[in-house]
């Protein structure tokens, strides 16, 4: 037997029923007519109480399946994800910084990500610099690496933007700073080279002979000759005559300068002769000691004597009772392998009785004797020489006397 629903009388057959095509037909009216009344009724609440729809987010809760928020509710999870993406910029700010490029937490994720292409990876490496080596300084001048390095400064001092650093000190450490990229610094400690010392003065000479000449260089200088160092003033022997010789001064290096460059030469030309007697008494004849007596004076005189002063040497002897003589001759002989010819200047001779003939001096070199009863100059040849000897003789007779005085002794060409 069919029977009604509750709301809205729909006819509902029992299963017993034969199929009622009225039936459904009548119910899909009441349904039509229902869905029909309640669109045009609408929802309960008008417009204006969703648009001002108002939730507390600290009230509204989540599900974190993931477990990524502390907090349970909208508001908390919020701060959470504010917090952590507050602090991250801050890292990441202090990390751009760190790199050499001045980064802020307030700078927005644009900002920050073009500053992170402002970084370079690694520090640069400071070129070793180009040296000009001056006198007495050193001056440096860095590579700027087509402008990267903008700015440069030494030893903690005030940045420049030049990258020449001048006055520099030779032979002493230095650091110096280069600034790129921001704030970034890379740094270099070099030694610098030795700086130079200027050309002195050529040196002077003095006291020039056939063999010897004395070489004085300017204070602080030595003496360059022939590949030699001698210090100054020195007194070169062993020269050869009528020869010109180069000398020159210079100034030694320190630990902070380098040797000064050779002075201008000084061309010094040896006399054509060596002085073996004469007016200085540092010529190799002017010591009595030098001279040996090589014959005793007859029956031993007493009043035969050599005296020496500058430029005289002075032979005597005087006898009444006896005749008598002064024989003397160079303990060491004379080199005369750079000369042709030894000469004797005779100033004074002098005898008592000239009449006598047995009154006379005699030089004599290697053998070869010359008398002499006058004043004069007595001239040897001694090319064929290398050593020779030298022996001065002064004679008398009885009841006279004899005296020669001899101004110079040299060798010649």
């Amino acid at each position: 037997m069919a029977t009604q629903t509750t709301n809205l009388k729909l006819t509902k057959p029992s299963y017993a029923d034969a199929a009622d095509i009225a039936i459904f037909s009548g119910n899909m009216d009441i349904l039509d007519d229902e869905v029909n009344k309640r669109s045009k009724v609408g929802h309960k609440h008008p417009m204006s109480d969703i648009e001002g729809l108002s939730l507390k987010a600290k009230n509204v809760t989540i599900e974190d399946t993931l477990s990524i928020f502390e907090s349970d509710n909208v508001e908390g999870a919020l701060s959470e994800l504010f917090q952590s993406v507050s602090s991250g910029k801050s890292s990441i700010a202090q990390a751009i910084t760190a790199k050499g490029v001045p980064a802020s937490e307030n700078d927005d994720f644009p900002t920050l990500a073009n500053k992170i292409s402002q970084i370079i990876s690694a520090l640069l490496n400071i070129p070793f610099p180009m040296f000009d080596i001056k006198v007495g300084t050193v001056s440096a001048t860095f590579d700027t690496l087509d402008s990267t390095f903008k700015e440069f400064r030494l030893q903690n001092q005030s940045w420049q933007t030049s990258n020449v650093f001048h006055n520099l000190i030779g032979n002493t450490s230095y650091t110096f700073e280069a600034k790129y990229g921001g704030n970034r610094v890379s740094n270099l400690t070099i030694v610098t080279p030795k700086a130079n010392q200027a050309k002195p003065s050529p040196p002077r000479s003095s006291d020039i002979q056939g063999e010897v000449v004395t070489i004085t260089a300017p204070t602080g200088c030595k003496i360059r000759f022939e590949n030699a160092v001698f210090d100054s003033p020195h007194t070169f022997r062993g020269l050869n005559p009528n020869t010109t010789y180069q000398f020159y001064a210079f100034t030694p290096g320190t630990d902070k300068l380098n040797e000064s460059p050779n002075s201008d030469a000084l061309m010094v030309q040896t006399l054509n002769q060596k002085m073996l007697f004469g007016d200085d008494m540092n010529y190799p004849l002017a010591n009595a000691d030098v001279w040996k007596q090589i014959t005793n004076t007859s029956y031993g005189s007493d009043k035969a004597k050599l005296t020496i002063t500058p430029g005289n040497m002075k032979l005597y002897t005087g006898n009444v009772n006896f005749a008598h003589w002064l024989d003397l001759q160079i303990k060491t002989d004379i080199d005369v392998s750079k000369y042709n010819k030894l000469t004797v200047v005779v100033k004074t001779f002098h005898t008592s009785d000239p009449t006598d003939n047995q009154n006379e001096g005699r030089i004599g070199i290697s053998g070869t004797r010359q008398l002499l009863k006058a004043p004069g100059t007595y001239e040897f040849d001694v090319s064929a020489l290398t050593q020779s000897f030298l022996s001065i003789r002064v004679d008398a007779w009885v009841n006279d006397s004899t005296t020669m005085e001899i101004s110079s002794i040299y060798l010649s060409n």
